[in-house]
């Protein structure tokens, strides 16, 4: 047998000796190429390329990772390409003599089969299946006011109905906060239940509350939890989930979270009556009843476990059942590879910092693709200075960073881009029509509650539309569609409202303005913080992005009803003028993140005194990069780029 090539960032022989090829326990692992191949790869690449997804893949599940984590393969493979064609030397047993190096085909097989390597095991599909149970709930009392709002005690002033609707915006940035401090304290699972607590507090209170002004207490802690889960269910799915798996269970997140509203509309047809609305509050607590009966379904986040203790047996037995791992060197390879990437971070997990997602998600290393990287080479860290929490390590608190990300030009245009899509994503007026449809909606239908329905129906299906466009299309390109779509269906609203067009047509150009938001200004806001960023400010971009957000979330909820009544049928208006900015900030400003690393985003901004991170033949790359990107996307994804 040929000796095994040493790939960038591998361990010490010892490691390596443990990796034992995986047998029929998990073929998954062993497939070979297609017939056409001239690579089979070893067990040893197939490791080393899942411990950099480890290092570069944030401990969050968010939809659109899966482009990001084909990306890092894609460049670890090339880092690696003068040991891959030596590999591949290595296995020609034609007896032609040397070979020539590998081709584009033959690097995106090997990719595809590290992209291909994980299974979803039932242990941890009952994990994700519970916990986005709260992600549900987050939904669900997002829309639940909607409907009911001329049978909740009647005679409220608008105002007071304004304060009951956005309480839950108010609670929200403090669930988010007090998340991370909790999430730290009791662990990912602990607070968890914790949460799931007042989800069932807040929902026993909003079924018996006996006035508007318990009804507004009820929602703030309602909103709480909401905030509490928004953070931490994608660090619970991103620290259980492989990485390759991280940008799948954030779709799980966001169908939880959509679905959820159109349930709260569906279950208001037979609740929402002076009769019924008590039930159709209460279902918030029925169903945190059924998440903490299936509690014991909810695994420790492993890497929670390891940050206490690095020979953890729990943290181990729960990567055995996640991964479906049978093979003890593989268990303790894994082991490793959650050691080495949480180990990259500078602000420990102990820390006591109640920032929100800034306490939990600082898993950042100290460059754009990965600490291990320099140009022209890999300087490996010694396997000593890996092991998690023996040797000293200086640290930077998340107030350091999330200041230098303010102070440091590098840094500052890029969190300034973040913003303005989080505030453009809220003053845009979507939860407008997520918590005031039925409003602008009578006089239009015969039932406001109908079209409202149909709305959050189209919403779920434009999410599902979304999810595939994430991962084969340039950002600046739907967020263009987005935004650009979402202001003409303003214009049709406007006329529909003066009385110009059918008013039926409004209830189309609504749905039209929620299906171009969630193909864009939805989702992409919250992806780019983790593109855009080296790992370890992601944390604190995130942070910062989310209480920014929360802020325009309780405007739109306190100001709409008032600015309704204000501006009649030019309501819509003052939401098109922030679209039209969104476009062109968009247009001029934005770069383009998909499948580019930290380093050429960076050169995009301040231009080509920005190195890459990887010493790689130009023409090789690019040609490469094509390749693999049309195969991953049959061709799709053609626009956008930096303007």
């Amino acid at each position: 047998m040929n000796n095994p090539i040493k790939f960038a960032g591998s361990r010490s022989t010892n490691q390596l000796e443990m990796r034992t090829v995986i047998t029929n326990q998990k073929t998954v692992m062993n497939r070979s190429l297609s017939a056409g191949s001239r690579l089979n790869p070893s067990m040893q690449f197939l490791q080393d390329a899942r411990r950099e997804l480890h290092k570069q893949i944030p401990f969050i599940a968010t939809p659109g990772m899966k482009s990001k984590s084909s990306n890092v393969v894609r460049n670890f493979s090339l880092s690696n390409l003068a040991a891959l064609n030596q590999y591949a030397a290595g296995q020609d047993t034609s007896g032609a003599g040397e070979r020539d190096g590998l081709s584009k085909q033959d690097l995106y097989e090997l990719d595809k089969e590290v992209m291909d390597s994980e299974v979803v095991t039932a242990p941890l599909l009952l994990a994700v299946l519970v916990a986005v149970i709260a992600q549900f709930l987050n939904g669900y009392n997002t829309g639940v006011m909607n409907a009911p709002e001329a049978v909740v005690f009647p005679g409220h002033t608008v105002m007071q109905w304004s304060f009951a609707v956005s309480a839950f915006a108010i609670g929200g940035p403090l669930g988010a906060a007090a998340g991370g401090y909790f999430a730290n304290r009791n662990g990912r699972r602990g607070a968890l239940l914790m949460c799931t607590w007042v989800f069932f507090f807040g929902g026993i209170i909003m079924a018996l509350a006996p006035n508007i002004w318990v009804l507004v207490l009820a929602r703030f802690v309602v909103g709480f939890a909401s905030g509490f889960s928004s953070v931490l269910v994608p660090i619970y799915l991103g620290e259980l989930a492989p990485p390759i798996l991280r940008g799948t269970f954030g779709t799980c997140t966001q169908f939880s979270m959509v679905i959820g509203i159109l349930m709260s509309d569906v279950f208001a047809f037979p609740l929402a009556n002076k009769h019924g609305w008590r039930f159709l509050f209460a279902i918030t607590g029925f169903l945190a009843f059924i998440q903490l009966m299936l509690s014991p379904y909810l695994l420790e986040s492993p890497r929670w476990l390891l940050s206490r203790d690095p020979d953890s047996a729990e943290a181990a037995i729960n990567i055995k059942k996640l991964n479906g791992l049978r093979d003890e060197a593989e268990i303790r390879a894994e082991i490793q590879n959650v050691l080495d990437a949480h180990n990259l971070t500078n602000d420990s997990l102990s820390t006591n910092n109640v920032a929100a997602l800034a306490t939990v998600l600082d898993d950042g290393d100290e460059g754009g693709m990965g600490n291990g990287y320099k140009k022209g080479g890999y300087d490996r860290v010694g396997d000593d200075d890996m092991a998690f929490g023996r040797k000293q390590r200086s640290k930077t608190t998340t107030a350091e960073l999330s200041a230098e990300l303010f102070t440091d030009k590098k840094h500052s245009l890029l969190l300034l881009c973040c913003l303005v899509m989080h505030v453009s994503q809220q003053l845009c007026g979507i939860n407008a029509v997520f918590y005031y449809s039925n409003l602008f909606f009578d006089g239009i239908i015969d039932n406001p509650l109908v079209g409202t329905t149909i709305v959050a129906f189209v919403n779920v299906l434009a999410t599902w539309v979304a999810q595939i466009l994430m991962d084969s299309c340039f950002r600046r390109t739907l967020l263009l569609w987005s935004t650009g779509g979402m202001v003409v269906c303003i214009g049709f609203i406007t006329l529909a409202l003066m009385g110009l067009v059918p008013k039926i047509v409004s209830l189309f150009a609504v749905m039209g303005f929620v299906s171009f938001f969630e193909i864009g200004l939805g989702p992409i806001p919250w992806l780019i913080v983790a593109e855009m960023f080296e790992s370890k400010y992601v944390a604190p971009a995130q942070s910062i992005a989310c209480q920014v957000n929360w802020v325009c979330n309780f405007i739109i909820g306190v100001a709409f009803p008032s600015l309704n009544a204000a501006l009649g049928v030019w309501t819509f208006i003052p939401f098109g003028v922030v679209l039209a900015g969104c476009f062109v900030f968009t247009m001029c400003y934005l770069p383009e993140t998909l499948n580019r690393t930290v380093d050429e985003i960076q050169q995009l901004i301040h231009g080509p005194d920005v190195q890459f991170t990887y010493e790689i033949d130009s023409d090789y790359r690019d040609s490469y990069r094509d390749t693999a990107d049309d195969a991953y996307s049959g061709g799709a994804g053609a626009g956008g780029g930096f303007g």
